[in-house]
């Protein structure tokens, strides 16, 4: 909730998962004001609504089981504002999605560049929320992104 009692927008990716998961309608329902990445307006109308927004919900598109790291690539539909700007970032993520690490993601990347699709422009790599120490070495966090990082891992459909 903002300081003057209005409630924080949520931003969000247009995403097929966070409509498969019915957060948008959700969302709705609760009286949420939502901002999907593709509505309406300029790229930098959607980063200043990212700014002011109290959550960001978005896909992932690897995990790295050794570290916890999430790998985000940014494109149309997918700002990174989203993962960036809000106080608390939520991240949706498939078990199939899950690599053992950044050699093997390397090797998923590689193929995916010789296959055509190209890269994204920029790839954001998240493990947990933004920390920084100053000179007297106080740990501070969320100072660069998020405060808080919640990750769902979604059920496998057993076979």
């Amino acid at each position: 909730m903002a300081k003057d009692g209005r409630q924080n927008p949520v931003v969000a990716w247009r995403d097929p998962i966070i409509h498969e998961l019915g957060i948008v309608d959700a969302l709705a329902e609760a009286g949420a004001q939502l901002f999907l990445d593709d509505d309406p307006g300029t790229p930098d109308e959607f980063t200043a609504r990212s700014a002011r927004a109290g959550i960001g919900i978005s896909g992932v598109d690897y995990a790295l089981a050794d570290s916890g790291t999430l790998v985000v690539f940014s494109g149309s539909g997918r700002a990174r504002s989203v993962s960036l700007l809000p106080p608390v970032h939520v991240a949706i993520l498939k078990p199939e999605q899950i690599v053992s690490g950044l050699d093997d993601l390397f090797s998923v990347l590689g193929a995916e560049s010789v296959d055509g699709n190209g890269l994204a422009s920029a790839i954001t790599f998240i493990t947990g929320p933004s920390r920084t120490g100053d000179i007297e070495m106080t740990l501070v966090v969320g100072v660069h992104g998020p405060q808080q990082l919640h990750v769902i891992l979604l059920a496998t459909n057993p076979a």
